[in-house]
């Protein structure tokens, strides 16, 4: 057998790195040339990647030879909204900024109304937490002191995990309409398949975002032609566009489970699933057991959190005020900062109302600590998989509790499948937080 890098390959072949086209093309030769890929690379520096893709990705309709050519965006100073509806996306793969651990009153507030009077609003937002996160870090610091022995590096963990206690209580508190920066990777083919439905987005905001991209990458990757559109697609797409916010007519305020299994299937794998080590991955055949459909309520920024496991459905809901404000927030404040932030909650509420009547339009200006419906199917393998990562001690205090609420259903009505959740709720300041970072290696 021989083993080749294609980037490294091509690179040496034409004196510098190839485009995503032109990778596709290499890949997509495969399918009608049997020879080796030095003897293709000849043949490509002669052809080139444009009339290739132009004559099979779209005019032979082989949309597959996206698959081979991938690209990287990074996407600075979009709402986390925006954010949300891209990473709204089984292949979504990306990072984006974490609020529990940067500082984030600094970021720009997307204001989609722009009048001073939405300016205003999202400005009393900043006040609060500027004025309130160096105050509860120095509560937290009180209620939680260094320990007595501590060295440099110890000492570093524990202001990390100070703050990062802080940002995720004054994260609440922002604006949904605070901006982030994240990075979207996928194959062309991906790409073109998300912005479909951008492109229709009840959001204009999300709208125009998508048309940007799309001008993007036309730009630089005009050859593919993987960025043409068809009328009847556009039209279907439009057609589905107000299932892209979702808005229950039932609320479950308790935590509903609904298990669709094959009662066969789950009796073949019985002894795969009882006697899995920990954290051990399950074989993709596992999917055909059946998916598991959570109904509960959580905070928008906890929400997010969980919105990250894609691996089948987890509704976007839309942000209202109407569910009341997550009240684990506000129990970690002071006394004196938990007055001030009901006081603001209410008079903010009051004042959106006089703002915006859009309810699309206003989730810009509402922070994400208050409540929104949420629904999640995934299959088994998937279910257990986050029942395992989001119980560990240093998930979100909100979504870990969540998570351990679903978990409880599972396994009443499950006993024999096993998975290995952290259900120990004795160490609410967990040191580990603050060694989850990004240092320097020495």
């Amino acid at each position: 057998m021989k083993i080749l890098d294609l980037f490294e390959e091509m690179t040496k072949a034409l004196g510098r790195p190839p485009t995503a086209e032109e990778l596709a093309m290499a890949q997509a030769l495969y399918s009608r040339d049997p020879g080796p890929i030095e003897e293709r690379m000849e043949r490509f520096k002669k052809s080139g990647a444009t009339s290739f893709m132009d004559k099979f990705y779209v005019g032979y309709g082989h949309p597959s030879i996206g698959d081979c050519g991938s690209v990287t965006l990074c996407l600075e100073g979009v709402s986390m909204l925006f954010a949300k509806a891209i990473q709204d996306w089984p292949l979504y793969s990306g990072q984006e900024a974490s609020t529990r651990y940067i500082d984030f009153s600094n970021q720009p507030f997307i204001d989609p109304i722009g009048t001073p009077e939405s300016h205003a609003h999202l400005e009393r937002w900043r006040a609060f937490y500027l004025r309130n996160l160096p105050r509860l870090i120095e509560a937290i610091k009180a209620k939680y002191p260094p320990p007595a022995d501590a060295d440099e590096k110890a000492l570093t963990s524990y202001l990390n995990t100070v703050k990062a206690k802080a940002f995720d209580i004054m994260r609440a508190f922002l604006p949904a309409g605070a901006s982030t920066n994240l990075s979207w990777h996928g194959n062309l083919r991906q790409i073109r398949d998300k912005l479909i439905w951008l492109r229709h987005h009840p959001d204009a905001v999300v709208r125009e975002g998508a048309a940007n991209i799309q001008a993007f990458l036309n730009e630089r990757h005009s050859g593919s032609g993987f960025m043409k559109t068809y009328a009847e697609t556009e039209v279907h797409a439009a057609q589905w566009s107000n299932e892209l916010l979702w808005k229950p007519k039932v609320i479950h305020r308790t935590t509903k489970m609904t298990a669709s299994f094959n009662d066969e299937s789950l009796a073949d794998y019985a002894d795969l699933l009882k006697n899995r080590p920990y954290r051990a991955a399950l074989p993709p055949p596992v999917a055909e057991v059946g998916t598991v459909r959570f109904d509960y309520v959580l905070d928008f920024a906890s929400f997010r959190d969980l919105q990250r496991h894609r691996n089948g459905v987890n509704r976007i809901p839309l942000l209202t005020d109407k569910l009341g404000f997550h009240s684990w927030y506000l129990r970690q404040l002071t006394e004196e900062i938990e007055q001030e932030a009901l006081a603001l909650l209410e008079s903010q509420r009051i004042a959106l109302d006089t703002i915006c009547d859009d309810e699309v339009v206003r989730q810009y200006y509402i922070p994400m600590g208050y409540l929104v419906p949420c629904r999640q199917q995934f299959p088994l393998h998937s279910t257990l998989y986050m029942f395992e990562l989001r119980t560990g001690q240093t998930v979100h205090p909100t979504a870990r509790h969540a998570t351990i609420d679903m978990y409880t259903l599972f396994h009443e009505a499950y006993p024999n499948i096993v998975a290995h959740v952290d259900l120990d709720d004795t160490n609410p300041f967990n040191m580990k937080r603050g060694t989850q970072t990004i240092t320097e290696k020495t």
